[in-house]
């Protein structure tokens, strides 16, 4: 009889392994309730390894995305190259029946030369009469074959007082006569500066004077002597042009 129940109780237990999936090696005692039995503890374990892996799902999601949402790096290559420098020249030296020797020629830099500076000087430039000294009187009613023709041209067309002339080089008095200073202003003490406007010919001579501002008493005075003043005239491309220029004349008794 006991022999009959432990081979019932040895076919029951294996009968328990077969259909249940989950061994019970470790259960404590049977019935197994509560956080001990096989079921709950495979659902935990399955469990943790699900949240794992949702875990890694869920960054390998995000990683993807901003990799996707990353713009993409854009390499400006420059549209204009710079100079291109060519090579110097190779010179090939093939001797008859010998080795070919190649010299490579070195490259010459330019070298800049310091120049001197040169002062030409103050120029004297030539008036009417050294003209005259050269040419001679000219009798106007003298004809014949060796007589050269007179050529009358119009006369040159002046600048008027409030017209602008251009010019490189400005006038620049070279010597003027002193003012005599009037009687009746001598004996009264008036001084001052007499500030008149002169207009200078492609000669440097004085054609018109206009008093601008002064005491009326030294204004004459101050115009005779301004007819007696010499410049060397104004110059627009190497060549001499009329203009108007102010020229003050002081007074002083002292």
């Amino acid at each position: 009889m006991r022999e009959q129940v432990r081979q019932t109780g040895l076919h029951e237990e294996k009968a328990m392994r077969l259909l249940s999936p989950f061994p019970l090696d470790h259960a404590h005692a049977l019935p197994v309730t509560g956080e001990h039995h096989p079921l709950r503890r495979e659902f935990h374990r399955w469990m943790s390894w699900g949240n794992a892996a949702t875990m890694l799902l869920a960054v390998a999601g995000a990683c993807t995305y901003l990799a996707l949402q990353r713009e993409p790096v854009e390499i400006h290559l420059p549209t204009h190259p710079g100079p291109i420098i060519d090579p110097p020249p190779i010179i090939s030296d093939k001797p008859k029946g010998g080795i070919e020797v190649i010299h490579q020629i070195p490259p010459k830099l330019g070298l800049i030369e310091p120049v001197p500076d040169t002062n030409p000087g103050v120029l004297d430039y030539p008036t009417l009469e050294d003209f005259d000294k050269f040419i001679g009187p000219v009798d106007p009613t003298a004809t014949g074959p060796g007589v050269p023709p007179i050529v009358v041209s119009e006369p040159e067309e002046l600048p008027k007082p409030e017209q602008f002339v251009a010019y490189e080089e400005a006038p620049d008095l070279l010597r003027m006569d002193a003012p005599v200073y009037p009687p009746l202003a001598r004996e009264a003490g008036i001084e001052g500066t007499v500030l008149l406007r002169v207009l200078v010919s492609k000669e440097g001579k004085v054609l018109n004077v206009i008093v601008l501002s002064g005491n009326p008493m030294l204004a004459e005075s101050a115009r005779t002597a301004a007819f007696t003043a010499h410049f060397r005239p104004a110059m627009q491309q190497h060549k001499p042009v009329p203009v108007w220029v102010q020229l003050p004349v002081v007074f002083s008794l002292k």
